[in-house]
């Protein structure tokens, strides 16, 4: 039996990206960016991006800004729910 053929470090981060855009694309489907990043703050585009687009986890997004993990979470959950609500009116 042949071994199951591996996928080069490269494969795998674009793999990973492609799933992140994916996840992103989820949650904001439907909804005018444009409008909707209007109303973020500089802090809460960047962890959203960091997060969904860069494939940082919160740990290490809090490592960057010196904050605990829980309150990156809260920030990022809180500008995804301001692109939304953006939406919905």
């Amino acid at each position: 039996m042949n071994p199951p053929p591996t996928k080069t470090v490269n494969e795998i981060l674009i793999l990973k990206r492609r799933i992140l855009l994916d996840r992103l694309k989820n949650i904001l489907t439907g909804i005018d960016l444009k409008e909707g990043c209007s109303c973020l703050t500089k802090r809460e585009k960047n962890i959203i991006n960091l997060y969904y687009l860069e494939g940082y986890r919160d740990k290490e997004i809090a490592k960057i800004y010196g904050v605990c993990q829980q309150n990156i979470n809260r920030q990022r959950k809180r500008g995804i729910g301001k692109i939304k609500i953006i939406n919905y009116f």
